[in-house]
């Protein structure tokens, strides 16, 4: 079943080949495969340091999660919701990355006590964000709150009516802000201006 068409059809982009003496020397320093150092190159890891720090990641080099735009709101928003057992609504998009982080905060919420429930809209009928037919949905199960998960940075309109509602909404994703702002109990976007 062809479930789209392209009117033009997608191109690759190849990156450029990277200096030679750099690959030489990457190669030499990380002990890693020619075109294993060709692609973190490609992806602006260009010194040993770097490399070594992406391909062994530790928890210490994470940043503080507080340090993001909104991060303090909406984990305020968040417990009073826990505290005051009002319902929540995990809203999530229906791709790998949207999925896994549903099914994270669903079972955390779920574990410490939460009277949480999830959304996961269907991609061909209701197409791609936070959608009126699933806050109608989250406002039959009676929730109070929506926190959105890879997803709702440009959901202005849908936003405005949860809270027509009296439907709070956390956003959480990682997607590019559109112009316009969703008027949210609380965005958190690492690529938000502050």
């Amino acid at each position: 079943m062809i479930l789209a068409h392209r009117a033009t059809p997608l191109k690759w982009v190849v990156a450029p080949e990277p200096a030679p003496t750099l690959v030489t020397q990457l190669v030499a320093d990380s002990n890693l495969p020619t075109n294993i150092v060709k692609i973190l190159i490609n992806r602006n890891l260009d010194t040993p340091e770097e490399i070594a720090d992406f391909l062994n990641p530790q928890l210490s080099h994470l940043i503080d999660p507080f340090q993001l735009v909104g991060m303090k709101e909406g984990i305020d928003r968040i417990t009073q919701a826990f505290f005051d057992n009002e319902r929540i609504v995990i809203y999530g998009d229906y791709d790998v990355d949207g999925i896994t982080a549903t099914a994270l905060l669903y079972m955390v919420l779920n574990k410490l006590g939460a009277q949480v429930d999830f959304y996961l809209p269907n991609r061909l009928t209701e197409g791609y964000g936070l959608s009126k037919e699933g806050i109608d949905k989250a406002k039959e199960q009676g929730a109070t709150l929506i926190v959105t998960v890879d997803t709702g940075i440009t959901a202005v309109e849908q936003v405005a009516y949860a809270a027509s509602q009296g439907i709070d909404v956390v956003v959480t994703d990682h997607h590019e802000p559109g112009g316009a702002m969703p008027d949210a109990h609380a965005i958190i976007n690492p690529k938000q201006i502050d």
